[in-house]
């Protein structure tokens, strides 16, 4: 099966860049005694603020009330940061709805309020513009399919294609290079897992951010994350809507495949009008993805 680094590139969306979760060195939570209250933290984003009072909507679980008192300590980090060293003193007043706030304190009986003994700010201008950069630092870098992994030697040899053609590029990784890998059932760039050079084969798709002329052969590497993905281009044969599921015809195996359309899996339909020789040639040379499939725990629903 033919595989394309086009399914990679589109894999990282600038809301899944892990700049939305603060994992900062808070106290974790502890159960107190029996019938006590417990201490707990809570992330999320300020959905309002009402006098010393926030309401919480946090990443996961219902809303919860955060009571701001004249022992609260409350500290400014900016993207990026994975501690507490550069943090900076803030105020109440500092704090706006959609700012992305963590949350430190004991809970109450009833487990819906919070007096905060330690709030983490990061503003939401701070990580929108994280976001940005970070996300124009992954379009300035390569993505292709892997040739060649010498783990050895610290590098990874990619095939790009463009308009001037096929290119190779070596990847460089150093012990600071992050590396990551899309889990077998997720093509969101947030649950990529921790990776090594090992884990990367022949064929996959991979791309890479970091020091590196535009056009160059080489690139010594930020960041690198990769992925197995299956494409496939054909006729659709069934649709069964209830299920969520299309049966192609794929025109390389000439077997049929089963797809599974998840909520977050994007579709596009062509024009009508579009030229039918055109498309034949799209089809033969590029084998981009109609749909993601997702069988055979290449369970792949897009972001």
């Amino acid at each position: 099966m033919k595989r394309s680094a086009n399914v990679l590139a589109r894999c990282l969306p600038a809301a899944g860049l892990l700049l939305l979760t603060l994992c900062l060195t808070l106290p974790c939570s502890a159960q107190g005694q029996a019938g006590q209250s417990s201490v707990t933290r809570r992330i999320g984003a300020i959905k309002s603020i009402n006098d010393d009072v926030i309401t919480l909507a946090p990443d996961s679980g219902a809303e919860i009330n955060v009571r701001v008192t004249g022992t609260t300590r409350i500290l400014r980090v900016t993207p990026g940061e994975k501690s507490l060293k550069n943090a900076s003193p803030a105020q109440l007043q500092d704090l706006q709805v959609g700012d992305r706030i963590l949350v430190g304190g004991e809970t109450s009986a009833d487990a819906k309020s919070i007096a905060a003994s330690s709030i983490v700010l990061m503003k939401r201008s701070d990580v929108e513009a994280r976001q940005e950069q970070v996300v124009k630092d992954w379009q300035r870098g390569v993505g292709g399919l892997v040739t060649a992994v010498d783990s050895a030697g610290r590098t990874v040899t990619i095939s790009v294609t463009g308009f001037g053609g096929t290119r190779s590029v070596v990847i460089h990784a150093s012990e600071a290079t992050v590396i990551r890998r899309y889990a077998p059932d997720s093509m969101k760039f947030e649950d990529a897992k921790p990776s090594t050079l090992e884990e990367i084969h022949p064929s996959d798709q991979l791309r890479a951010r970091g020091n590196g002329r535009p056009g160059a052969a080489e690139l010594t590497a930020d960041e690198i994350v990769s992925g197995s993905f299956r494409n496939v281009a054909g006729i659709v044969k069934s649709v069964d809507a209830a299920t969520g599921t299309i049966s192609v015809d794929d025109v390389l195996s000439k077997k049929s495949v089963q797809v599974r359309i998840a909520p977050e899996s994007q579709l596009r339909k062509l024009p009508a009008e579009i030229d039918r020789n055109r498309l034949a040639r799209w089809v033969g040379q590029q084998m981009v993805a109609l749909v993601d499939i997702q069988a055979e725990r290449l369970t792949f629903s897009r972001c």
